[in-house]
């Protein structure tokens, strides 16, 4: 069959027709569209992990703010020791830390004292002066040149993981030995009997259970900095919490996110009893039912997350709440219709409103049924169908709308052309024994905008 038969005598009339296409589909699509909240910022550096910055009364005594890095204490102590023994907050700058509390030895200076000794070298005295000197930049060295010690060096020798050092791999092994008391402050006591791993059940099919390890967690934080100020109950269940409020800081996220691993790491706690991560990656999404024999989608969890640090909450929603939507999960066009807010980066943004095949189309994640016969020249006819319907649509809304006579003329003539057209194409693809894709049309989407009833 020829196609372009009936194309010569349209010649002349091209320009024209493709200034009426330029219009429609700038009318049709230039909308104000904004990428979803919640993408992932960049991670920060490991030598800055959990780093604090201490400036509530810095400033006012002529210093710089003071800079606390959790990766070089957390290497010498345990996380109760200080938190729950000494009694820093887990907020920064919720201590209220003044020179004068130092002095008497509380807070830094239950350890920087001048007279308290670890792996055999007395610790320097914390504000010992009552004039700021040279000294004083050891803590108060924010903006004030390099630290005495170096991320990089001090931990060479220490396993690491994608966030940094693996401290509980370097406890593990030996490399380290936290202090859990300290001679005058602490209040020596028998270790409690850690409770069995028990696991905990996540609401979602595509990642396993998570499996809870009280005594991992007993090395750095004892019982009591859990239980009750974070954890208010001791009994498995009766605490309900969701990835929202981890999110948020709560639960499992006052620590992990700041200065534990972050909760973005799926599988540091979603492993099986063998402790090997258990962590669908793949969930195979079900084809559209107006796209017939365009098969199902394979959504890679990796991709997503890992290689395009996407965050959870910005595909799964809180059903209520902060950052809740009418619907728990986001639709794939959200962000495959138009350019992400960076960090979310995808080369496949333009596939739900793509029209020159530049920038993802739909057989870029319709993969598995496609492929087993792939034709680009059925794919080409197939992509064919639903542009000629959307012109067919426009011209007909400008025929009832439109009031110039020349462009009405030319609304006529799209769409005996394009109704032309669609049928050889239909022709050619049952000649061939190829499923038609069924058009999808801008009212699908549209309806609720424009207020169009099928």
């Amino acid at each position: 069959m020829c196609w372009n038969q009936n194309r010569n005598h349209n010649q002349k009339k091209s320009r024209s027709r493709w200034l009426l296409t330029a219009c429609l589909f700038c009318g049709l699509f230039v909308s104000g569209w904004s990428a979803p909240g919640g993408s992932a910022a960049a991670q920060v550096p490991p030598s800055q992990y959990g780093r604090v910055l201490l400036d509530k009364y810095s400033a006012k005594a002529g210093l710089g703010p003071v800079t606390f890095d959790h990766w070089l204490h957390r290497s010498k102590f345990t996380c109760r020791v200080c938190h729950v023994d000494i009694g820093f907050a887990m907020q920064a700058n919720a201590s209220g830390i003044r020179a004068a509390g130092n002095q008497q030895g509380y807070y830094c200076g239950a350890c920087h004292n001048g007279k308290r000794a670890f792996d055999g070298k007395v610790v320097f005295p914390a504000c010992s002066n009552t004039a700021p000197t040279a000294e004083c930049a050891r803590c108060h060295s924010a903006g004030q040149g390099s630290r005495k010690y170096d991320y990089e060096t001090f931990t060479a020798k220490f396993p690491k993981n994608a966030y940094g050092v693996d401290w509980e791999e370097a406890e593990a092994m030996g490399l380290i030995k936290p202090i859990d008391a300290i001679e005058g402050v602490s209040i020596k006591k028998a270790s409690l009997k850690p409770q069995e791993d028990f696991s905990i059940q996540p609401r979602v099919t595509w990642v396993s259970d998570i499996i809870f390890s009280h005594k991992k967690h007993t090395v750095w934080n004892g019982c009591e900095l859990c239980h009750p100020e974070i954890f208010p109950a001791t009994q498995k269940g009766v605490v309900r919490y969701t990835m929202f409020n981890i999110s948020s800081g709560e639960y499992c996220g006052v620590c992990h996110g700041k200065v534990a691993f972050p909760n973005t790491a799926c599988s540091s706690c979603h492993k099986n009893s063998q402790n090997k991560e258990a962590m669908t990656n793949v969930v195979t999404m079900p084809a559209p039912a107006r796209a017939t024999g365009f098969g199902s989608v394979k959504f890679t969890h990796t991709t997503h997350v890992g290689e395009h640090a996407i965050k959870c909450v910005t595909c799964h929603h809180p059903p209520k709440g902060p950052g809740a939507q009418s619907s728990t999960e986001q639709m794939c066009s959200v962000c495959h219709t138009h350019t992400p807010t960076p960090p979310v980066t995808t080369n496949l943004e333009a596939a739900f409103h793509n029209t020159g095949g530049t920038a993802g189309v739909c057989i870029d994640c319709h993969k598995s049924e496609n492929a087993k016969n792939f034709s680009n020249d059925i794919e080409f006819a197939r992509s064919l169908l639903p542009n000629d319907q959307l012109m067919v649509d426009a011209a007909k809304a400008q025929l009832v709308h439109g009031k110039d006579p020349q462009m009405r003329q030319l609304a006529q003539e799209v769409i005996t052309d394009r109704q032309s057209e669609a049928q050889q194409v239909e022709q050619w693809l049952k000649d061939r024994e190829a499923a038609t894709w069924a058009p999808v049309k801008c009212r699908d989407c549209h309806k609720k905008a424009n207020n169009v009833n099928q």
